[in-house]
């Protein structure tokens, strides 16, 4: 689905119109930034400068145009879109988009602040977490990727109204949703340096490379690994716990089990104030413990299928619209 977009667009024979829009502020330099008020209040930020005719426009069209985001529709994409180029007489779709997000949300069966926290950057990525583990990032300049909990974001920035049509569109208050999306900084990136445009968002076939490659992207950055404590008889004991959340964090920077248990084993015997057979008895314990753990084939926190199934991809190579980007425009009709 995409969210936020900011295209930019410069012409001379566009006669741009302010009348529905309301000046938020006005720059030495010429450019105006104006707000176009949406559904339940959502504006939609549009910049204007008469001398250079620059143009941009910025926001979330869902939000603006059906006041949430947490379904996305192409027809009202579309509709919206076109409802802003009236509003303003400047045709929109040819425009270069700068910026734009493409994701999905997933239904989770646990709490999405577990899954967000059993997530690291990959390489030549920047780690961004929010104080209260619910949103991580992992950025290059490229892209930023973002991991969060969607529906957290509806119970804290939704009415009631809103959250009533947002339920009605499937969201289940007293489940978990997280989102995985790309926020692409470079787009033209995807189309070897040649900007995409503002019509290629709704182009089938740049639809389809833009859902293969922010599953790509996801597994540009790294899920935990995780350790399967299987051979547990019945529930785990404190110590099995701790042992596990220990091992689970050396393991994931880049230790082996065997020596997560040998560093236990080396605390132990540096006990000055324990006996030797006081040592050998808790080095067996710690032993027992680690006999039952054993580093899992896939990681528990990897959310690669639900997202390649909330993507719809399909196991086929991907590959990028031959061309200059300009699209077809069949989408524009659907």
């Amino acid at each position: 689905m995409i969210d936020f977009i900011e295209a930019i667009k410069f012409d001379d024979k566009d006669t741009f119109f302010s009348g529905h829009l309301q000046i938020e502020a006005s720059y030495i330099g010429g450019n105006t930034r104006y707000s176009l008020k949406g559904v339940d209040g959502r504006n939609f930020q549009i910049i204007y400068n008469p001398s250079t005719k620059l143009l941009v426009v910025k926001g979330s069209i869902m939000y603006y145009y059906q006041g949430h985001n947490f379904t996305y529709d192409k027809r009202k994409f579309v509709e919206a879109i076109q409802h802003i180029s009236t509003l303003i007489h400047v045709p929109l779709w040819d425009s270069d988009v700068r910026i734009f997000e493409y994701g999905a949300i997933m239904p989770v069966d646990m709490p999405p602040k577990e899954i967000i926290s059993h997530h690291r950057e990959g390489k030549g990525q920047t780690l961004s977490i929010n104080p209260n583990g619910l949103f991580r990032s992992f950025d290059d300049s490229f892209c930023r990727r973002k991991l969060y909990d969607a529906g957290r974001n509806i119970q804290h920035k939704q009415g009631l109204t809103m959250k009533g049509i947002i339920e009605d569109a499937g969201w289940n208050p007293k489940g978990y949703y997280i989102k995985w999306e790309c926020h692409y900084l470079k787009p033209e990136y995807l189309n070897h340096g040649v900007a995409i445009k503002l019509k290629d968002l709704v182009n089938p076939d740049w639809e389809n490379v833009f859902r293969k490659d922010v599953y790509e992207q996801y597994k540009k950055v790294l899920p935990f690994k995780s350790i399967d404590m299987s051979k547990t008889d019945g529930k785990p004991f404190t110590l099995d716990i701790a042992i596990l959340m220990l091992a689970e964090t050396l393991l994931n920077n880049g230790s082996t089990l065997d020596e997560v248990r040998k560093m236990l084993y080396g605390r132990i015997n540096a006990m000055g104030e324990l006996s030797q057979s006081d040592k050998d008895a808790r080095k067996r314990k710690v032993k027992e413990v680690f006999e039952k753990l054993k580093t899992s084939d896939k990681s528990q926190w990897d959310i690669s299928n639900l997202l390649k199934k909330a993507l719809s991809i399909e196991d086929e190579a991907s590959s990028i619209p031959d061309g200059d980007s300009s699209g077809d425009g069949e989408a524009l009709n659907q």
